[in-house]
């Protein structure tokens, strides 16, 4: 159930992973499993944020980040739930900076907070970088924090290229190109003379 949910996130398929994540956990409520209540729970918040329920979409958020502190980082399988509480305080931290409203600041210590355990995670399993880098760089821009910003979606594409990890590589570009700087970087470089013996087949 919580399996397919991941491959439904990946598909944008938001309606189906909110009726299957919820299930999962109201299943769990009695049979507690901290990894899977993590997991659906993480994936479901992110849902409900993209269906328009930011309100309880955090509410989850929130209960998910309590669980996820102090647990044993022993499966990889709790990325998405580490990740998806860390990308509904990033969206809603991009929200109000759309409405030119800076983030609270309780807001942003939750946002950063899940981004440090997501960090932990990632040292521990390094195939998550490139989603790290990419939720770094993008709250660092929702803080206003532009040239951090840029720096970590650089380094998201990387190390998406690195691992093949072709979706991840889209989303991270995707970020980076909203850069204010992203234009004048293409422009710049389509403008820069070819160096002799420095074409693309050298």
């Amino acid at each position: 159930m919580i399996m397919q949910s991941e491959a439904d996130l990946a598909l944008q398929a938001y309606k189906d992973v909110a009726r299957s994540c919820q299930r999962a956990l109201d299943i769990l409520a009695e049979e507690s499993d901290r990894t899977e209540e993590i997991r659906a729970g993480g994936m479901l918040s992110l849902a409900l944020f993209h269906l328009g329920d930011e309100k309880k979409a955090l509410r989850i958020a929130d209960a998910t980040a309590g669980r996820i502190r102090g647990v044993d980082l022993t499966s990889y399988i709790m990325l998405e739930g580490f990740a998806g509480v860390c990308e509904v305080y990033v969206l809603s931290c991009e929200k109000q900076m759309a409405g030119n409203v800076a983030p609270s600041r309780a807001l942003e210590m939750k946002a950063r907070a899940s981004l440090a355990s997501l960090h932990k995670f990632a040292r521990v399993f390094p195939v998550s970088k490139a989603k790290f880098q990419r939720l770094r760089g993008r709250l660092m821009r929702a803080l206003g924090r532009e040239r951090l910003a840029n720096r970590a979606l650089r380094k998201s594409v990387s190390e998406a290229l690195h691992l093949e990890m072709p979706l991840e590589h889209g989303l991270a570009m995707e970020a980076l190109s909203k850069s204010p700087s992203w234009g004048q970087q293409r422009t710049s470089n389509n403008d820069s003379p070819t160096r002799p013996g420095n074409d693309s087949h050298t």
